[in-house]
């Protein structure tokens, strides 16, 4: 038996070996992509490879005293065996699909704004608090200023009334 080395730029090598009759008897061994007149059999790359790795899976699970696999049938039709009623249904759920997708990105477009939008507002909402922090600061040292240079703390000490309170009450 000689061994074929499968050589891709994109997948992996794959070791297959090659039989050199034809399925002898009902033999499991991989068969050759050489026809039996010599000629190689034209196959997409795609299903060349597929088969490759099938087969290499088969021999493996052989070598092994394993079962061989199961044949499993696609679970969608391909769209060549689509009739044109279901190739209809099928385009009709596209449409509707790409539909659905476009208003999804819109309303998520639509939120994105909203909250930039939100985002905007509470940050000048909180430059507005920031200034009138700076006021009010501003403010209370402007008054405690004024009562530091007021008459009224200084006679604080002594129990004396404050002139300007004298002659408010006098008043009344």
């Amino acid at each position: 038996m000689a061994t074929w080395r499968s050589y891709s730029m994109v997948k992996p090598p794959v070791d297959v070996e090659i039989s050199s009759s034809s399925s002898e008897g009902g033999s499991s061994a991989p068969s050759s992509p050489v026809s039996d007149a010599g000629s190689f059999i034209i196959q997409p790359k795609d299903d060349l490879v597929k088969k490759e790795l099938r087969d290499a899976i088969r021999h493996k699970r052989l070598a092994k005293g394993l079962d061989e696999l199961p044949e499993l049938d696609a679970k969608r039709p391909k769209t060549d065996e689509l009739t044109p009623e279901e190739e209809e249904k099928r385009r009709l759920r596209r449409e509707r699909n790409k539909m659905a997708a476009f208003r999804c990105r819109q309303r998520r477009k639509q939120h994105i704004v909203e909250l930039e939008q939100i985002t905007e507002q509470i940050s000048n909402s909180n430059d507005d608090l920031e200034r009138e922090i700076e006021d009010l600061k501003q403010q209370k040292q402007q008054l405690e200023d004024m009562l530091e240079i007021h008459s009224c703390k200084k006679q604080r000490n002594s129990d004396e009334p404050c002139e300007e309170n004298k002659e408010n009450n006098g008043d009344d």
